[in-house]
């Protein structure tokens, strides 16, 4: 997790995350998580939707990121019958 995120910052309200004031993107500290490397990505994914499936889940990636779109899309219809992805979404976030 390096910059903003709107899902990011609907589910935790940005509490206990610390901005880096000091970078021209705003980044946060990153903490650990094993979405964060290829080599345990898809196996994360795999959980937390197997976990969540009886949830509504809301995802958002990275066009560059990995899992690609539709891996994450393959993965996620494993456990959900009504999957509606959606493309090309821009957020813009202005700080005064």
């Amino acid at each position: 997790m390096k910059r903003y995120h709107f899902v990011e910052g609907l589910s935790c309200y940005w509490k206990g995350v610390r901005i880096r004031e000091e970078t021209r993107v705003k980044k946060i500290e990153k903490p650990y998580t094993p979405f964060s490397y290829r080599r345990s990505a898809v196996d994360a994914f795999e959980r937390l939707f197997r976990l969540y499936r009886d949830s509504i889940i809301v995802l958002s990636y990275s066009s560059n990121g990995y899992p690609d779109r539709d891996e994450l899309e393959r993965l996620l219809r494993r456990y959900k019958a009504d999957v509606t992805p959606t493309r090309s979404h821009t957020a813009t976030l202005r700080h005064p």
